[in-house]
């Protein structure tokens, strides 16, 4: 990348960008990776109440898995093992519609945070009032 330095791959662009980014962004002895998420959401509900809701994630990369392959490829991983295998090894399958699948139902997200937790992926949340209900 921006260089004289033969690209080392004939099989493809894409093989021979994978390699030099590879070798160019590897860790340094002691070096790591971290994943920051924060959200914050203000909420009027029915009665009048704000609140705001917050919620956090700090995670650090390990030296056998990074913290952005945990968050990503974990996450994957339990989310298409409940797709396809249904929330407890007893159950059914999910009763899931063709096309694109959104994390809304509990039926799909609640064993899905259970499973992260023990995986160690959690949020810190929080709620505050901002303004008491009328």
């Amino acid at each position: 990348l921006r260089g004289d330095t033969p690209l080392g791959c004939e099989a493809s662009l894409r093989e021979s960008l994978c390699m030099q980014m590879e070798a160019r962004l590897k860790f340094e002895e002691g070096e790591r990776d971290l994943v920051v998420m924060h959200h914050d959401i203000r909420a009027e509900m029915p009665d009048g109440t704000v609140e705001e809701h917050t919620s956090s994630l700090k995670l650090f990369g390990e030296p056998e898995m990074t913290a952005m392959c945990k968050t990503v490829g974990v996450t994957t991983a339990v989310c298409a093992s409940l797709l396809l295998r249904g929330p407890s090894p007893s159950s059914a399958l999910l009763e899931i519609p063709p096309g694109v699948v959104t994390p809304v139902a509990k039926p799909l997200y609640q064993p899905a945070l259970r499973l992260l937790a023990r995986e160690g992926l959690t949020f810190e949340e929080s709620v505050r009032v901002i303004k008491p209900k009328a």
